[in-house]
């Protein structure tokens, strides 16, 4: 605290730091620093503005590090399958395969990934910044209300490219990092059999970004002799939901659910609820839940999706 009740209500400076050492058993060593500063300014009793700037750090787990690599199910469509290899298909040719080659489509549409753990990964790293005002209003007593924003980027994002994305730039460009990523079996096939797979471990690679306004609010108020109303309300506006796999372009998941964009994304959702709780010992509540509607992300208009 720096200044309290005096000739402002309240003035408060927060500041933390961390430093993390890390040694994993291939003999890798890593160090982390965190921190953060935070300020809330009150010039009266009934407003508060408040701040901050977070710098965060997320250590690989165990699972990330050693989790047993396997082959198993894990892309969709193979670009070089069901039809006839010509000389113009140079990115199919970088994978081993040869003109006239015919490797059979799988027709679940599915073939085989190497996933698994990685003991090379490394602290994906996080900024984070933070703004808002909460309203306690004397004159309406048992009311709060806050508004924040938020603005949150993850960069070395501990995360996989995707066997899809891997196969297709190695087919689409012949690159030989990607196209070092596709094994395939004696066929040519990436589902036949476990020899036929792509390599798709986690890496740090990438980065996830967000931003948004919360907005919450409660309010409780005595009525007369038949108990204690309670009102609570909280709710997100997504601005932005973005996420990058380091090889593609960006996209922005805000609207979206499905295989790149993962669970729903709507734009706006909250929740609302009322109770009461009686002088009986009896309580009850009614609570409005709300999602806005979200696109299947394979159905957008935008090609990246």
């Amino acid at each position: 605290p720096l200044v309290q009740e005096s000739f402002v209500y309240d003035l408060t400076v927060t500041g933390g730091y961390r430093h993390s050492s890390y040694s994993v058993d291939n003999g890798a060593e890593f160090k982390t620093d965190t921190y953060k500063i935070e300020g809330e300014f009150a010039p009266i009793r009934d407003i508060r503005f408040r701040g901050g700037y977070n710098r965060a750090v997320r250590a690989p787990t165990l699972q990330d590090f050693f989790a047993p690599q396997r082959v198993a199910l894990d892309g969709s469509d193979d670009p070089c399958a069901g039809f006839a290899i010509t000389a113009a298909d140079t990115g199919c040719i970088a994978q081993g395969l040869t003109v006239g080659q015919v490797v059979a489509a799988n027709p679940a549409s599915q073939y085989n990934g190497l996933i698994g753990g990685n003991a090379n990964l490394r602290p994906e790293v996080a900024d984070t910044w933070t703004a808002g005002v909460v309203l306690q209003p004397g004159f309406i007593p048992g009311l709060a209300i806050s508004v924040d924003w938020f603005n949150i980027k993850v960069k070395n994002a501990i995360q996989s490219i995707g066997a899809d994305t891997i196969v297709t730039q190695c087919t689409n460009t012949a690159d030989p990092f990607f196209c070092s990523l596709v094994h395939r079996d004696p066929s040519g096939s990436l589902w036949r059999s476990s020899n036929g797979y792509i390599v798709d471990l986690p890496q740090n690679i990438g980065y996830a970004s967000t931003k948004g306004i919360d907005v919450t609010g409660n309010y409780s108020r005595q009525i007369g002799g038949l108990g204690r109303m309670n009102i609570s309300f909280v709710g997100t506006w997504l601005d932005e939901l973005v996420t990058y796999d380091g090889i593609t372009v960006p996209v922005d998941c805000v609207g979206y659910h499905g295989g790149l964009c993962g669970t729903p994304n709507p734009k706006w959702r909250h929740q609302l609820r009322v109770g009461l709780d009686t002088k009986l010992g009896i309580g009850v509540s009614v609570r409005w839940r709300y999602f806005d509607g979200v696109t299947q992300d394979r159905a957008s208009s935008n090609p990246n999706l």
